[in-house]
């Protein structure tokens, strides 16, 4: 399905007489505040076979490390497991 949506992007895109290349990345930075903000880093092996470009790749990754914790703020602690305190 996200081919299907990557190549329909782009001929809308196409129809309009927009360069998709150039409207991607204006089109995400307009959205920015309302996509989910991802931790984890993009699979971009699967995202290339879903039809994404270089390009795009490029932009979702710099959008993604932009909205990622500044490096110079302490990172967050791991989970500790709760402790299980029993009577006896």
């Amino acid at each position: 399905h996200v081919d299907f949506g990557s190549q329909w992007y782009r001929e809308v895109c196409r129809r309009e007489g927009r360069d998709s290349q150039e409207d991607f990345p204006a089109r995400m930075e307009a959205l920015r505040m309302q996509l989910p903000k991802r931790m984890e880093k993009i699979n971009r092996e699967l995202r290339r076979k879903a039809g994404f470009t270089e390009a795009e790749l490029d932009c979702c990754e710099s959008l993604r490390e932009s909205m990622l914790p500044p490096k110079s703020r302490s990172p967050v602690p791991e989970a500790k497991p709760p402790v299980i305190i029993t009577f006896s």
